[in-house]
């Protein structure tokens, strides 16, 4: 009997390893024909949505440097921008349609690339004023910490550690403030007031917690 349902396992497990083989074997099969379809779908998906957020990208404001605006910034948005213009032109020629080559299809094609970008470059330059007021926070924060004397600690329990050389551990925001425990002080904290826009005000030195 033992035999019986050894060799019934036996059978059931090869047959479902056949049909686990023809199954891979009609999706291989499937996905070999379409593969062209495949092909097309992720580059007309790459025509439309590079440019838009290529576009966005030119717009919208960046917190880098010389080097980064040009290279990162202006040529590879600008070099995405013009792959993307290009691939309706390149398609026609790699692809018969009804048997012949028609570059003229390509140009109406060029919408696809010319609406997305415009949408982008709108899109960033509403995005714009935030951003750069953002950029120049941080910036205005970095340069509040640093006059301040708090660093970033990598002592064991804290955080960050003051001019004074108290060391603390940020807890989060409450209202208009940052808090800090100060580590090894119990009933002692720390904490930074900020205004509505985020911009660092004051910093508070070591207070009862009380």
């Amino acid at each position: 009997m033992r035999q019986i349902s050894s060799i019934a396992a036996s059978l059931a497990s090869d047959a479902m390893s056949g049909v686990g083989f023809s199954m891979g074997r009609d999706a291989w099969r499937s996905t070999k024909k379409n593969q062209d379809t495949l092909y097309l779908i992720a580059i007309a998906g790459f025509i439309v949505a590079a440019p838009f957020f290529a576009g966005r990208s030119l717009t919208r404001g960046h917190n880098r440097g010389l080097p980064g605006t040009i290279l990162k910034t202006c040529l590879w948005n600008a070099l995405v921008i013009v792959t993307a213009g290009a691939l309706p032109f390149i398609l026609p020629n790699t692809y018969y349609l009804s048997g012949e080559r028609d570059v003229f299809v390509s140009w109406p094609l060029l919408v696809f690339t010319l609406a997305p970008l415009a949408i982008g470059l709108f899109v960033g330059l509403m995005q714009r004023p935030k951003r750069l007021q953002k950029f120049q926070i941080e910036k205005k924060n970095q340069e509040f910490l640093a006059k301040i004397g708090i660093q970033v600690s990598r002592a064991p329990a804290s955080t960050h550690v003051d001019q004074n050389g108290n060391y603390l551990a940020f807890r989060g925001a409450a209202g208009d403030k940052l808090l800090f425990d100060a580590v090894g002080e119990r009933g002692r904290k720390a904490f930074i007031s900020v205004d509505g826009n985020g911009l660092m005000t004051s910093y508070s030195g070591l207070v009862s917690a009380s």
